[in-house]
């Protein structure tokens, strides 16, 4: 079976043939960032020089999306994925016959698991978490009685911290932690000024975090999260 790369969430066109990958193995530390490069090493079979179409949909393919960074996902391995951009300018060599040349590609971040883990937080509950790079999850609560605070404290080897909201929150309002983007919203509409002075964003680490959740009663609340391994 052929090896199959997918950027963009698009395929490899069919015509490019893989001959190696070549993963960096520890990142670099750039900005506080994790780079890293990885390498593809491919042919073409042709007569002469190549298609112009078949140039076309190969341009096409390595451009990603619209933004600078896309999903790259590997071989033999499709359920995560690297943030990545096509960083060198792509020579064919070779003869009329077969081309070869090599795509790389520098990712930033860790990968990423596809699958979102879900979790219901209780008054106190432990969250193992599996992966090797530190997360930062979102946190989702919906309000089933009036309430007018609700507490999150969590507890790890790097956090041991809070956050609170304060305010008037009615049954049925939806408020969710995002600390990807350090924003709030509540009833989808960016809110940070429900979350008190004192509190702070986190993120999980590997092993055990331990969450407690005030007014509980009132309040159901879930963690999501993707895992991320160096």
């Amino acid at each position: 079976m052929a090896l199959s790369i997918i950027y963009n969430d698009i395929p490899l066109p069919n015509f490019i043939h893989i001959r190696n990958v070549s993963i960096q193995l520890l990142p670099n530390k750039n900005k506080r960032v994790n780079e890293r490069l990885i390498k593809i090493a491919f042919y073409i079979r042709k007569k002469g020089l190549m298609d112009k179409y078949i140039e076309r949909e190969f341009i096409n393919w390595l451009q990603g999306g619209k933004e600078e960074y896309s999903k790259l996902s590997l071989p033999n391995d499709h359920s995560s994925y690297y943030s990545a951009k096509v960083d060198n300018t792509i020579d064919i060599d070779g003869t009329f016959k077969k081309g070869e040349g090599t795509i790389e590609f520098l990712c930033i971040g860790n990968k990423i698991e596809e699958d979102i883990n879900s979790v219901a937080l209780n008054s106190n509950r432990e969250v193992y978490y599996s992966g090797t790079a530190d997360v930062k999850p979102k946190i989702k609560i919906r309000v089933s009685s009036q309430v007018s605070e609700i507490k999150i404290g969590i507890q790890n080897n790097s956090y041991n911290n809070f956050i609170k909201l304060v305010g008037n929150f009615n049954q049925n309002d939806t408020i969710e932690v995002n600390m990807a983007t350090n924003k709030i919203t509540k009833n989808g509409i960016v809110d940070l000024t429900i979350m008190s002075l004192d509190s702070y964003f986190h993120r999980l680490v590997p092993g055990e975090n331990i969450y407690t959740i005030s007014n509980s009663n009132k309040c159901s609340v879930t963690l999501e999260w993707q895992n991320e391994f160096l």
